[in-house]
């Protein structure tokens, strides 16, 4: 189970611009810096697995490749 801050954090997402410009980098950056600095690594670990899996059954043809 994800914290309650953690699961904030992850509902705030940065809003970008149709452009997509160098602030939007910045702000993106920012952002993943705030959700990343509080929480250990266990949690961590569990919100990448969660993205994997969203990735996973948005895309069904996406794989899994290991990294050598």
């Amino acid at each position: 189970m994800l914290s309650f801050r953690t699961s904030l954090l992850m509902k705030t997402k940065p809003k970008i611009s149709p452009d997509f410009t160098i602030d939007d980098i910045h702000r993106i950056r920012e952002w993943h810096y705030e959700q990343r600095k509080e929480i250990g690594m266990e949690e961590y670990a569990k919100i990448l697995s969660q993205r994997v899996k969203s990735i996973l059954t948005d895309f069904p043809k996406a794989k899994i490749v290991a990294l050598s």
